[in-house]
């Protein structure tokens, strides 16, 4: 774990936290990728600073979750658990988000693959993309389930045009690998260069790096292209 905690292709939690999928594939065929161990740890630093946010935008009244996030970042997991479960049972997206980070991490329950899935179901369904960025990833990964790339690239898909920058990046990722999905560098570079404006650090580096490669015209294409998916999929789930 500490070996690759100082891989160069994974940054620091804060740097790269939006859908921080392992870097490492948009260079490499998928069936080059040792993607698991990255892809869990990288997996835990998106959710573990999305937490983070969470606590620095909750308002002053506290509850169930903001309770939870006081409990999490104090290490006290099964204070958090319980304070996370009472949320999700009621309904709340984000409650179900953060039972399916805990049980797919085992901190504060035992670790379960299967009832993480279930609780990232529960919040995507109701319209909370970063749920549906994870869930890809472990499909992506085969955590839990039948490792299936075409799967992940239609839950990215789906998260991305809900505005999740982790979504739009690992989709871009997928359209200019092939993985999962008929290569499509021109979509990629779009999905990558919105990313990147959002403030994605390595869609930012891969959208030089596509620049370098591309024809001028496909480059001239994708930033029309990025255009219009700025005004469908960023601009409506831009907070006000």
């Amino acid at each position: 774990m500490e070996n690759a905690l100082s891989d160069p292709y994974l940054r620091t939690p804060l740097e790269d936290f939006c859908g921080i999928m392992p870097a490492m594939g948009w260079l490499t065929p998928p069936e080059e990728r040792g993607r698991d161990m990255f892809s869990k740890i990288a997996r835990a630093l998106l959710a573990t600073a999305l937490i983070t946010i969470s606590a620095s935008n909750s308002v002053v009244n506290a509850g169930p979750i903001e309770d939870g996030i006081a409990a999490y970042q104090a290490r006290e997991f099964e204070t958090a658990a319980g304070f996370w479960r009472a949320a999700a049972e009621a309904g709340d997206s984000l409650g179900q988000y953060y039972m399916g980070f805990l049980y797919e991490q085992g901190q504060g329950v035992e670790r379960d693959s299967n009832e993480a899935i279930r609780w990232y179901i529960l919040a995507g369904d109701q319209g909370y993309a970063p749920a549906l960025n994870q869930l890809g990833l472990m499909f992506a990964d085969g955590d839990g389930v039948e490792e299936d790339d075409a799967e992940a690239v239609k839950l990215f898909r789906r998260a991305a045009e809900m505005g999740s920058p982790g979504a739009q990046w690992n989709l871009g990722v997928h359209l200019n690998s092939g993985s999962g999905t008929p290569t499509n560098r021109l979509e990629a570079y779009a999905w990558i260069t919105i990313a990147a404006t959002q403030g994605h650090a390595l869609a930012d580096r891969l959208k030089l790096t596509l620049e370098a490669e591309l024809p001028l015209e496909t480059i001239e294409q994708g930033l029309e292209m990025a255009g219009r998916f700025w005004d469908l999929y960023v601009v409506p789930f831009q907070t006000k």
